[in-house]
């Protein structure tokens, strides 16, 4: 279990403009005691891009991010197995679900439901597509 940020994406984190080292996280409103790897899925806001019309597209790079991201963390972290590896992978999906599949879960708005046909709906329904649907974008290990 770790302290989960439930909103971390491109409008939440500050990065030095000169080194583009990270700098800081804003808006820890939502911050949670869960499952670590539940917001993994966050960090492909910060390699693709979604477009109304053409769904979601990854920047040309994203191979070598990922791969990056994926042995720099594997290498710190140490031995970790397959199946751990499947389970943060899994955590990443099941996170991608809770956020993008219902609509918000801010406390001044209702209880969080099923997303709808309406514009907030349609556009989660894009990323959801994107990243479990699509071949060219969905996440690894979805089949």
């Amino acid at each position: 279990m770790v302290l989960l940020h439930k909103d971390f994406g491109t409008c939440n984190i500050l990065v030095d403009e000169v080194t583009c080292h990270l700098t800081g996280v804003i808006d820890w409103a939502e911050a949670d005691i869960c499952p670590f790897g539940l917001n993994l899925y966050s960090l492909q806001s910060l390699t693709g891009k979604l477009h109304l019309r053409d769904g979601w597209v990854r920047y040309d790079d994203y191979d070598s991010l990922d791969h990056v991201l994926w042995t720099t963390f594997i290498g710190q972290v140490g031995g970790l197995t397959s199946k751990c590896i499947e389970a943060i992978r899994l955590a990443s999906v099941t996170g991608l679900l809770l956020s993008r599949g219902f609509t918000s879960r801010l406390a001044n708005e209702p209880q969080p439901g099923p997303i709808g046909d309406d514009e907030h709906g349609r556009y989660n329904m894009l990323s959801l597509d994107g990243f479990l649907l699509s071949p060219t974008t969905k996440f690894e290990g979805i089949n």
